[in-house]
């Protein structure tokens, strides 16, 4: 089975917490749980090293969750659409070969 990606897109300021590795609110809390109680782990699309000094929100705040299917990528979007630091959640199917 090839795994399905879920993006989220989180405020700029949890995303920030998250980048930090230090997270210090409840909201940013609740995205880790959300995604850790499944076995998952969240991590940004954009390591640091490939932003570098540019603040473009669009990436510091976009990350992503392999998950094992797309019956768990559903029900991860749908857990990460009702947490209020998540501003979007969706599912990209892993890329096949031609």
């Amino acid at each position: 089975m090839a795994p399905t990606y879920v993006t989220a897109q989180l405020r700029p300021d949890i995303a920030e917490q998250l980048r930090s590795g230090s997270p210090t609110t409840e909201a940013a809390d609740e995205v880790l749980r959300v995604v850790g109680e499944r076995g998952l782990q969240l991590r940004p699309v954009t390591p640091e090293s490939v932003i570098g000094g540019v603040a473009n929100d669009a990436l510091r705040s976009t990350f992503v969750v392999e998950t094992l299917g797309e019956a768990e990528a559903m029900e991860l979007r749908e857990a990460l659409q009702r947490v209020d630091a998540v501003e979007g959640a969706y599912i990209k199917q892993a890329a096949a070969p031609p």
